[in-house]
């Protein structure tokens, strides 16, 4: 994906790219991040698949700035040029181009209709075609949840709470508790199965208080 930021003057490339050994997709423009939002990659491929034309806008290369077609990857590019539309390139497992187009503005009155042109020819067409899968915000190309794991799915929890302490030696770890629970779905329960406690850095086997108890609310959360 090439988008020209006309204010600027600057071009912005953007590249989603198939590992063949591994088989997953990463952003080679971000030092290959797993672009592991199925969604997109899929939203981002199926518009240029069967792309039909509606009608012939130009025939002209003269009306390719009135259109917005102005191939933004063209080498005699110049700083301000004005009607710079967006490129979007599709390229199978050689290296081969499948699928280009350079998409310009939309068509007045038809909502959700754009001028777009082959980079090779100068011929302008209307199609309907959504450009928001064509983005170029790594945000929306990346699995943003972290752990990807559900709560129900959760039956024991373990911590380790320590703190880092400076010595004479640089840093050093000093450990405070660890602690190993239960949950009991059926029940919707907390249990403890082992706490250890450390004096010295000797771990001794702990219990709790009399009186004392789980926080079920803390822990649920």
């Amino acid at each position: 994906i090439v988008k020209y930021d006309e204010a600027l003057g600057q071009l912005e490339r953007f590249e989603v790219a198939k590992d063949k050994a591994a088989g997953m997709w990463k952003l080679p423009s971000y030092e290959d991040y797993p672009a592991d939002a199925a969604e997109q990659v899929r939203d981002a491929t199926t518009p240029l698949i069967s792309l039909p034309i509606l009608s012939v806008a130009s025939l002209d290369k003269g009306d390719h700035t009135l259109y917005g077609v102005v191939n933004p990857d063209d080498e005699s590019l110049s700083v301000g040029e004005s009607g710079v539309g967006m490129l979007v390139r599709g390229k199978g497992d050689s290296n081969q181009v499948l699928a280009e187009l350079v998409i310009g503005k939309e068509v007045s009155g038809a909502e959700g209709q754009r001028y777009v042109r082959i980079p090779t020819e100068d011929a302008t067409y209307v199609v309907e075609i959504n450009t928001t899968p064509f983005t170029t915000d790594f945000q929306k190309w990346i699995n943003q949840e972290l752990l990807a794991v559900r709560s129900f799915d959760i039956a024991t929890v373990g911590l380790r709470d320590y703190a880092i302490l400076p010595t004479q030696n640089g840093y050093g770890m000093s450990r405070n508790f660890d602690a190993d629970l239960n949950f009991d779905s059926a029940s919707n329960k907390w249990s403890l199965e082992r706490l250890v406690t450390y004096q010295n850095g000797k771990a001794e086997p702990d219990e709790l208080d009399e009186g004392q108890k789980l926080n079920d609310t803390a822990l649920n959360d």
